[in-house]
């Protein structure tokens, strides 16, 4: 399985439905009758995944809103990612090449 790293683009997958319970999100696959709880910090990068995008800039709004140093916030973003892609929750999107 390909690894996300910080020059990845990810999105979430499109199978997932994503319902805002609380202070949570759930993220349902209802397909095969699964499903996950993210707060906080993990709510706020499912919400920044809505639109897709490339991990390092995930990052650097993280950086912004929160009081993290880069090495945490990079480490514990893509081990989250990392962990959601293996679920089947995101996929990494191939490169966008420049025209």
């Amino acid at each position: 399985m390909k690894t996300i790293t910080l020059n990845s683009t990810v999105s979430l997958h499109p199978g997932n439905d994503t319902v805002n319970v609380d202070d949570a999100v759930v993220i349902g696959r209802e397909s095969i009758g699964e499903f996950y709880g993210v707060e906080s910090i993990a709510r706020r990068i499912w919400e920044l995944l809505a639109d897709g995008g490339k991990v390092a800039d995930l990052c650097e709004t993280l950086l912004k809103e929160y009081a993290v140093d880069r090495e945490t916030c990079e480490r514990d973003v893509l081990d989250f990612l990392n962990d959601a892609m293996s679920q089947g929750l995101i996929r990494s999107l191939p490169p966008q090449r420049q025209a």
